[in-house]
């Protein structure tokens, strides 16, 4: 099957992606990635009017520690985590499952 016919928005900061989704009053579904939406929409398990592309929101690629947890972002890519050295320091069960 291939997926219904919609309209792709690739945003570039949080404010345009939230502007996108009110202009079009949140009939649109947001992509980070792909894995896994990609194959649902093949199969029109989900047939959003609108993609709303998030991977070239700088602001959702991050990771930052505090005193008590691990803050890592929405856009972060895994191959990040696992060269980070802070990971490997203070989160080492993660660093070595990544």
């Amino acid at each position: 099957m291939k997926a219904a016919k919609l309209t792709y928005h690739r945003a570039d900061s949080l404010d345009s992606a939230h502007a996108i989704d009110r202009l079009h009053q949140g009939a649109g579904k947001f992509m980070a990635g792909g894995q896994s939406l990609m194959p649902m929409m093949n199969f029109l398990y989900v047939m959003p009017d609108h993609l709303i592309d998030l991977n070239k929101v700088g602001e959702l690629a991050y990771l930052r520690f505090d005193a008590a947890a691990l803050h890592i972002g929405a856009m972060t890519r895994q191959r990040e985590l696992e060269f980070s050295a802070e990971i490997g320091e203070r989160c080492p069960i993660l660093h070595e499952a990544l």
